[in-house]
């Protein structure tokens, strides 16, 4: 798995409005609320040609003295046979 093909499906979650809804704070989930930050939650696979990724993307605190705050969860699917790497954004959910 390149870091590339996966910071480029993080940021598409953050920055897309495809991905993440409008550039408000009217919706869940709102890019504006996103840090961009993310790490990576569980990673599995039942083939060597496939590979499901679940990212964990943060907040920002909403009060003093929080930090690491889980907002929002994306499923993202990763064919590792193609060249260069594909990836599908898909599932997102409240964490």
């Amino acid at each position: 798995m390149s870091g590339t093909e996966l910071q480029s499906a993080a940021m598409e979650a953050v920055e897309d409005g495809s991905g993440s809804g409008e550039l408000d704070n009217d919706f869940f989930p709102s890019r504006l609320a996103m840090t961009g930050e993310y790490y990576i939650d569980l990673i599995a696979g039942d083939n060597p040609t496939n590979v499901m990724v679940m990212l964990h993307f943060l907040e920002h605190p909403f009060m003093a003295g929080q930090t690491d705050v889980d907002y929002l969860g994306y499923d993202l699917s990763l064919d590792l046979t193609a060249h260069p790497m594909t990836y599908e954004l898909w599932g997102s959910s409240a964490i």
